[in-house]
């Protein structure tokens, strides 16, 4: 079992599905170690050190990270702006997690209002030296029948480059609707769920990714506690399942019409 901690901030901010595949004689080859890495990246769905670190924000400098507060020309409170600044030389932020950059955060509003929008931008960011950018976009579209408060969420332009030059894009539209509690009171259990769908592509190579089954996320579990995605890559259906309610690091993933398959999710 994999819990979040305050630091776990720094790898939330990867936030970008990716996975690997090649091309031989003009086909897309799909292997259960290449799949498997769009499974463990999949803790972009889960912001809930971006929220907490928002909501309960003091001006702070500490080891890597120093959290600037950035005030308006016009002297208003709104929009509110952050940044999360991590230096320009690699610092390393977690056992073996080296970090640098900058990334933005604005709200337009109080969170809980409906219409607020908040944003995290990257700039010039790295962890291990692999390049991050793209725009993460929420916006509070109010409550449902059931009374629980729903938002949406627009990745848009993301991607991840290596040194050696490769590079994942990601573009998706997400829609969250809390089941559980709210993000009033950040320190209290809550939990969620994610539907939606997305497209990339890999050096070149094009594929879309859809929420076939609403992934369940619970405040203090890294990954989904329940719920389907399915990708399709060249010309192959992938199907990643992530189980029946367990916080844990495991998912069951399906190539085409290929066994089961148990994987161990993590970065």
């Amino acid at each position: 079992m994999k819990k979040i901690t305050f630091v776990a901030l720094s790898l939330i901010l990867i936030g970008l599905i990716f996975y690997s595949c090649k091309k031989e004689d003009n086909a897309v080859v799909v292997d259960n170690a290449k799949v498997t890495s769009i499974a463990k990246t999949i803790g972009m769905f889960n912001t809930d050190n971006f929220d907490q670190l928002a909501t309960d924000f003091k001006s702070t400098q500490c080891h890597c990270l120093n959290i600037i507060p950035v005030e308006n020309e016009d002297g208003e409170h709104w929009p509110f702006k952050l940044i999360f600044d991590f230096g320009e030389e690699n610092c390393e932020f977690l056992d073996g997690i080296f970090m640098r950059g900058k990334i933005h955060f604005s709200l337009s509003d109080i969170w809980t209002n409906e219409g607020s929008v908040k944003i995290f931008e990257f700039e010039d960011y790295y962890i291990n030296d692999i390049n991050l950018y793209g725009k993460k976009t929420f916006t509070n579209t109010g409550y449902n029948e059931e009374q629980h408060l729903t938002w949406q969420i627009d990745i848009e332009g993301a991607g991840i480059k290596d040194t050696v030059g490769n590079e994942k894009t990601w573009n998706a539209t997400l829609y969250a609707e809390f089941i559980e509690g709210s993000f009033k009171n950040t320190k209290c259990h809550y939990s969620y769920i994610i539907t939606g769908s997305g497209n990339g592509t890999d050096n070149g190579v094009s594929y879309t990714a859809e929420i076939t089954e609403p992934l369940l996320f619970e405040f203090g579990c890294w990954y989904p506690k329940s719920g389907v995605m399915t990708i399709e890559i060249g010309g192959q259906t992938v199907v990643i399942d992530y189980g029946e309610g367990e916080c844990d690091n495991k998912a069951t993933m399906h190539i085409g019409d290929g066994e089961p398959e148990e994987i161990t999710l993590g970065f």
